[in-house]
């Protein structure tokens, strides 16, 4: 009888073993040739011994893997006789001494170990990190800010030209609060968002393109992420009579973050980090129309400030279709910039002058809301799409700074003082396979005159995880 009894229960073993199987792997055609094979995952339990050894099994084909949605037929093995093997007597194992075993002494199989409701690996289309079971996508961003100017003699009030116009770094743009190992690529088209030394002709258009890796530590609760920035946007030596030209590619700040998982729970993540921005783009040259003390340079100015900014990321999702994020950051200037001003005046010329001009400090608050409206992580192609809506606050946290020969004369400032940008951005996460995103976006200012940096904005952005 306990033969009979064992052999009910390893039966019983294998119909679950096969069940659990079948339930992972991925459906193919109902038919391979002549040969029949499982066409649905139901067929797969079996009710009794005969079904369970006449059912024909399907061999994994080995030319790709479930996880990239295979639908290829698999090698068919045909249904077994279930007299093949003959009668099974029931007394072929012999009796089972109940204590063969022995006594199991408390405590040998380990300690009792408390359940733990710690969250699992988030895997699959964002690769192993610690994270909720659904993929996270990026804060698309806005970010764009360069209220210095300066004035010249003969000129109009012009952009600082240094790394084109756009020298300070935000990071949220195309970033998550969650660690993540890939390389990226972000385009950015700010229009009407710079002033050449000219004045003539209207505001100039910026192209920012970055390039940035970020690699994950410490089993993927920390992360260290660099970008290189390029624009193309002011040339950094700028001639107010036109004798070059005003345009160019300039290399940006390079920017380095660190941030780390502080807090974890099923359905959000809170993570702290500091981003450095460090002065890698070109120093900015102003010549007036004058061609006056050497060559009519009236200013210059030194890219040095180091840029410190410590900031908080929230990501919250109430269910595998809603998720949101949420940045708090500060921009402290930690050096300032060396200017120096020129009085380009032949008769009654004043001494240059040489000061420290340092940049306005920033606070960002930007959240970020979105919606999975479709997901299948068993096609081949596009996995995921999910329309996004952010709302970005951006403002000046004490007055500018200004260095001047005097009135009327040379001076570097920013002329609308204190700022408080608001801009909306909308756009469509599409998930490409288990690995890649693509976002595109557009965003729109919703302030006027000094609180609008740009017209409008077009975002791509692309993500590789690894």
């Amino acid at each position: 009888m306990r033969a009979i009894h064992f052999v009910r229960v390893a039966v019983a073993a294998v119909t679950m073993h096969v069940s659990f199987v079948s339930a992972q792997a991925p459906v193919h055609p109902p038919t391979f040739g002549s040969r029949p094979i499982i066409r649905s995952r139901a067929e797969v339990v079996p009710d009794t011994w005969a079904e369970l050894l006449s059912m024909p099994s399907v061999v994994p084909c080995g030319g790709c893997s479930a996880r990239d949605g295979c639908v290829s037929p698999g090698a068919v093995v045909g249904p077994m006789d279930p007299d093949a093997l003959g009668p099974m007597d029931p007394d072929a194992l012999g009796p089972m001494d109940p204590d063969a075993l022995g006594p199991m002494t408390p405590g040998e199989m380990g300690p009792d170990v408390p359940y733990d409701p710690s969250p699992d690996l988030l895997a699959g289309s964002f690769g192993s990190a610690y994270g909720p079971p659904a993929p996270v996508p990026n804060m698309i961003g806005d970010f764009f800010e360069n209220g210095s100017r300066f004035t010249g003699m003969t000129g109009p009030d012009a952009t600082v030209m240094v790394a084109g116009g756009d020298r300070r770094f935000k990071i949220v743009e195309g970033n998550s609060p969650i660690p993540t190992d890939r390389v990226f690529f972000n385009f950015n088209h700010f229009q009407n968002a710079l002033q050449a030394a000219d004045g003539n002709d209207p505001l100039r258009s910026l192209d920012r393109y970055t390039f940035g890796v970020e690699k994950t530590l410490f089993d993927k609760r920390l992360s260290v992420e660099f970008r290189l920035p390029f624009a193309g946007g002011l040339n950094s030596s700028q001639h107010a009579d036109g004798s070059s030209s005003f345009m160019a590619t300039e290399l940006g700040n390079l920017a380095l973050a660190v941030k780390a998982i502080v807090r974890q729970r099923r359905n959000y993540r809170m993570a702290v980090g500091l981003a450095i921005t460090f002065p890698t783009g070109d120093d900015a040259l102003y010549y007036s129309e004058d061609g006056l003390n050497d060559g009519g340079l009236e200013g210059v100015f030194k890219n040095e400030s180091v840029h410190l900014q410590p900031f908080l990321g929230v990501y919250w999702e109430p269910n595998d279709r809603l998720f949101a994020l949420f940045f708090a950051q500060l921009d402290f200037d930690a050096s300032g910039n060396e200017v120096t001003l020129y009085d380009i005046r032949p008769a009654t010329a004043l001494p240059p002058i040489t000061d420290t001009y340092s940049d306005q400090n920033l606070g960002f608050v930007d959240f970020s809301l979105g919606y999975w409206v479709y997901k299948n992580p068993q096609a081949c192609w596009i996995t995921g799409i999910a329309p996004v809506f952010e709302l970005h606050y951006t403002t000046t946290l004490q007055d500018t700074d200004t260095v001047s020969l005097g009135p009327d004369m040379p001076t570097i400032a920013n002329p609308g003082n204190r700022m408080n940008l608001l801009n909306l951005t909308a756009g469509l996460h599409c998930q490409i396979g288990p690995h890649s995103t693509l976002t595109v976006a557009a965003v729109a200012p919703l302030k006027d005159e000094a609180d609008r940096q740009f017209d409008s904005e077009l975002v791509v952005e692309f993500n590789r995880r690894f």
